[in-house]
């Protein structure tokens, strides 16, 4: 209390204020009697351990049901709840201390005492398991699942790269939608006129993985001075590759769905569109490109797609498909030409969602077009998605 410290009782806090700078200025409370009043404060700490941290346990299935107390508050059934219990999966792989064991919440003691007494426990658990890999071997599994290596490097297109990269945990944990964050290790890179050549940290497209093989394919748009330096990149060379990063896109099942990639947005699309027809949907695909230089993936974008239409601003790009078609100009008039076009097969009315990929330019034309002189084309409650290049540190 002499340090200025006191307890204000009974009050429950409802906001946080703050001034004109954006930093907190007091706390916005209502007290027993319901009347609201703010006391003033200059730094703001919020206790979060009186209550069982159940989420983590929650989404794992660790838990049963919540069960009511005589209280009638919630509290947690555990797999085997006893106080001496600390197991809370029933193939005793996973333990619980503290705030997260129904007999142990609610303070510091508490959970001190759940670690004293549970920590034997733990300590049998393990003698259970069979002995260990040697350091080495150990390690060497650890650098076969973790470590990139540089497989292949083509150059798809103008100021487009594909690299593909043998990381077998990056590859089995893409979803469709997703990018990594590639950079190179400044002692594998050399130096001009005294400069060594790092990489800051690039955005990739994950354009397609292996999970058999481990490897993932990215492409790289070269904009800048970090992404021009993936063309540098050797075969065998090691780089650091993190993530994958992003929410994955949502991927519907037995849906009419459009894609419109333009440029190396496109890349997105191929695994998405792939998925998209794994999960029974019919995919309309309209791939934009600037230039008949810059045209790359055909056939990943047919393999994602049951009609492409190819659309080029100075020419015509020429298909394999009978059913796909080629239109000279930019995609908001390919969309409006294939509307009234005998020969579509997949009528632009049946069309569930729009999932689009480009750049903000793009973006916005399309966005402006959907909503004005081709609305009348799509139906009504219509699923419109766009993801927007960036160049991330290029």
């Amino acid at each position: 209390m002499s340090e200025g410290v006191y307890f204000a009782e009974s009050m429950e806090p409802s906001e946080i204020m703050l001034d004109k700078y954006g930093h907190a200025s007091g706390v916005a409370v209502k007290d027993a009697a319901g009347k609201e009043r703010c006391i003033a404060a200059k730094s703001v700490i919020i206790a979060v351990g009186t209550h069982e941290g159940r989420r983590m346990l929650e989404e794992r299935n660790i838990f049963f049901s919540p069960k009511k107390d005589v209280a009638g508050h919630n509290h947690l059934e555990t797999a085997l709840s006893d106080e001496q219990s600390f197991f809370v999966s029933h193939d005793g792989t996973i333990s619980a201390f503290g705030d997260l064991h129904p007999h142990y919440k609610g303070s510091v003691v508490k959970a001190l005492a759940s670690a004293k007494n549970g920590y034997k426990l733990v300590t049998e658990a393990l003698e259970r398991h069979s002995t260990h890999q040697s350091s080495e071997t150990f390690l060497e599994s650890v650098r076969g699942h973790f470590l990139s290596r540089i497989t292949s490097i083509t150059h798809l297109a103008r100021n487009i790269i594909e690299l593909t990269i043998h990381s077998p945990i990056a590859a089995r944990k893409f979803k469709p939608g997703q990018f990594y964050r590639l950079q190179n290790f400044g002692s594998a890179h050399p130096h001009a006129r005294h400069t060594q050549l790092l990489m800051e940290g690039v955005a990739v497209t994950g354009a397609s993985m292996d999970k058999e093989n481990g490897t993932i394919t990215v492409v790289v748009l070269d904009v800048g001075g970090s992404s021009r330096l993936c063309s540098q990149l050797r075969e065998g060379q090691l780089v650091s590759l993190m993530g994958p990063a992003g929410t994955p896109t949502e991927i519907p099942s037995n849906e009419t769905v459009m894609l419109i990639g333009g440029g190396v947005g496109n890349a997105v699309l191929f695994s998405i569109g792939k998925a998209l027809i794994s999960s029974g949907c019919e995919v309309l695909y309209f791939a934009g490109y600037r230039s008949l230089e810059g045209v790359f993936g055909m056939r990943s974008i047919e393999v994602a797609s049951h009609i492409t239409v190819w659309c080029c601003e100075d020419g015509i790009i020429k298909h394999e498909r009978p059913e796909d078609i080629s239109h000279h100009g930019n995609i908001i008039d390919a969309i409006q030409a294939y509307s009234s076009s005998k020969n579509s097969t997949i009528k632009l009315q049946s069309i569930d969602r729009v999932i689009m990929v480009g750049s903000s330019g793009m973006m916005s034309a399309i966005s402006s077009a959907l909503a004005g002189r081709l609305r009348s084309y799509f139906k009504e409650q219509i699923k419109i998605l766009a993801s927007i290049n960036s160049p991330c540190n290029a």
